[in-house]
């Protein structure tokens, strides 16, 4: 049988209260574990407990000091530093600093969530015994080969579009938990979903539930009327 692999944890550092980090809130539906932390003075001991795979700063002009924040990471922890900063005023100066400091990219908030994606698979490469991206998701008789882009129900491959592949990607992460339209949205149409006609996910679900089928072991898409989707496990099921 296939066993999912370890999902990477990546760290994002951040100085905000509410509604949290804005990054990390972008990353949630990424291929890794994402976790935030806020800056504070136990920072630097929690990640040296966890030792995350990557750390990505959160940062706007005027929370914290950013240089300060990037050299104590990196004279404390080994894993690599993405920095995604807020661009007011000159960007190239603070960039600069948090470079020499320690981290290893600076990207600004303008970036696209795939392209920090990217940034953070290049990190994780250049990580010596970085841990393993997760490969595979396995719900029921169902495995989602991330790495492959390949759907395997009951041992068999099969087809899965690539539009229904990403959908049943983002709900087997989160299998029982309501995922609402604009996050769906997101995850498989990219950011711009403002020029996305909405019934496009309506059909994507419809296609993908076709793949699916039924089987005593086939974990199936549920609507939630007014708010979203979830992928339903049965509680016989192993995830």
């Amino acid at each position: 049988m296939r066993q999912a692999m370890a999902r990477s944890e990546i760290v994002v550092v951040h100085a905000r209260n509410g509604d949290g980090s804005i990054v990390a809130n972008r990353l949630a539906f990424s291929p890794f574990e994402i976790t935030a932390l806020p800056i504070g003075r136990t920072m630097i001991d929690s990640l040296v407990e966890r030792q995350p795979a990557v750390i990505v700063v959160d940062h706007d002009s005027g929370e914290f000091d950013l240089t300060r924040v990037c050299h104590d990471l990196s004279t404390s922890i080994e894993s690599p530093i993405i920095v995604v900063s807020g661009n007011d005023g000159d960007p190239d100066e603070p960039a600069i600093r948090a470079l020499d400091a320690g981290a290893g990219v600076v990207l600004t908030h303008d970036t696209s969530t795939p392209l920090v994606v990217a940034h953070i698979r290049v990190a994780l490469r250049a990580r010596p015994f970085a841990p393993p991206i997760r490969a595979e998701i396995e719900i029921g008789d169902v495995v989602v080969d991330l790495n492959a882009h390949a759907t395997f129900i009951a041992g068999e491959v099969v087809k899965c579009p690539p539009r229904q592949f990403l959908l049943l990607a983002t709900l087997a992460r989160h299998p029982n938990i309501v995922l609402d339209h604009d996050a769906l949205m997101t995850s498989v149409w990219g950011e711009q979903t403002d020029a996305v006609d909405p019934r496009r996910l309506r059909i994507a679900v419809s296609l993908l539930r076709s793949v699916l089928g039924t089987g005593p072991r086939r974990p199936r898409i549920e609507t939630v009327s007014h708010v979203g989707y979830r992928l339903v496990v049965d509680p016989l099921i192993s995830v």
